[in-house]
């Protein structure tokens, strides 16, 4: 806290996440009434799922305020995964944001509040462990046991997929506060999305994991609240929000899919460049 109303807040920090998930089922037929003994089972099959990762990075930013009339925020974050196909490589992800209490530079009379604001930030998302590496299948051909290679082609090269959203927005506050405005324009980016592709099968293999594409979202938000009375016995409050969203899939490096949706009867979801998602 310095004398000419500056202050300073820093945070510091690194993080480590170590997962060990180690999953086994195991299911049984033809039991007897109410036999619980899976031994007693006529036939029993059992699976078992192994999924090792390991997290770790750090982080540090520092919040600015001038007398809570001009308030600022820049920070960054660095992650790395043994997901990645380069686990020893560290992303980077930087943030920032400044907001003016313009209201409290001088009276505005019955407005309350009036700060603009804008906001940047960016963030990742990992891939799935079976991304990078080419999983082998158990075989039993005439009594002997074996490996063979599955149909999932693992991707070296996989990258985490990087989100980085703009926002503008209003704060507005008339007649002490009673009557609220809270407005907010932005625009979303999700480059290197990640998306399990399809493959030629003349490859041996049916699909990999792929950074493979961009999609950007558009969108409105407005928040209008209103305290309408407001007496000692009695209180009433109101408050209506509308948002719209608009996303288009920019880049797309492999063909068109479907993808979700409610089977092929009844409707999925077509993604395709320079359309929606």
């Amino acid at each position: 806290n310095l004398d000419n109303g500056l202050s300073f807040t820093t945070q510091v920090g690194n993080f480590l996440q170590n997962f060990d998930r180690n999953t086994v089922i195991t299911i049984a037929s033809g039991l007897n009434g109410s036999q619980t003994n899976l031994g007693q089972a006529s036939n029993v099959s059992t699976s078992q799922v192994i999924i090792p990762q390991r997290d770790t990075g750090f982080f540090g930013q520092t919040e600015i305020n001038w007398s809570d009339k001009v308030i600022a925020t820049v920070g960054v974050r660095g992650d790395k995964s043994t997901n990645n196909g380069d686990a020893n490589k560290t992303y980077y992800y930087p943030k920032g944001n400044l907001a003016v209490n313009i209201h409290k530079f001088s009276d505005l009379g019955f407005v309350s509040t009036f700060k603009p604001r804008v906001a940047y930030g960016e963030s990742g998302r990992f891939a799935p462990f079976n991304a990078r590496f080419t999983n082998f299948n158990a075989q039993f051909i005439g009594g002997v046991s074996g490996n063979t290679i599955g149909n999932l082609r693992g991707n070296p090269n996989i990258e985490p997929e990087r989100q980085s959203e703009l926002e503008y927005g209003l704060d507005l506050g008339l007649f002490n506060n009673r009557l609220r405005v809270e407005a907010s324009l932005y625009n979303k980016k999700i480059d290197d999305l990640l998306l399990q592709a399809s493959t030629p099968t003349s490859s041996g293999f049916t699909s990999q994991f792929t950074n493979g594409a961009e999609l950007v979202n558009d969108g409105i938000e407005l928040y209008l609240d209103a305290l309408v009375v407001d007496s000692d016995n009695f209180s009433w409050s109101t408050n209506l929000k509308w948002w719209k969203n608009k996303s288009e899939v920019t880049r797309l490096d492999v063909p068109s899919f479907t993808v979700g949706g409610f089977a092929a009867s009844l409707g999925t979801f077509q993604i395709q460049e320079g359309k929606p998602a």
